[in-house]
């Protein structure tokens, strides 16, 4: 059976910078908890530049969640919509 998550090297790590990404222009959630069963909290765009606090944790399902803060808001994000570093640009 294949895997949602990608490679670990490709995978953020914690205490480090991170982006969100693989969206597809869409906004993601960042939620309460690491799981989709989780409340969404706040709502990210594709760029967007986060700190990344733990993880990886996996759910119940076999998903892959980081713990991310986003200028003192602090979440869940799914590890497939999270790539090391900054990026090319900074995320406004």
């Amino acid at each position: 059976m294949a895997t949602r998550a990608p490679p670990q090297a490709h995978w953020a790590t914690t205490n480090s910078d991170a982006r969100i990404t693989n969206t597809g222009g869409d906004k993601i959630n960042v939620r309460e908890g690491a799981g989709s069963i989780y409340n969404a909290k706040d709502l990210v765009t594709e760029g967007t530049v986060v700190w990344v606090l733990e993880g990886p944790i996996k759910d119940d399902t076999g998903i892959r969640w980081f713990r991310v803060d986003l200028n003192g808001r602090v979440g869940w994000v799914n590890a497939d919509y999270l790539a090391p570093g900054k990026g090319d640009s900074s995320a406004s």
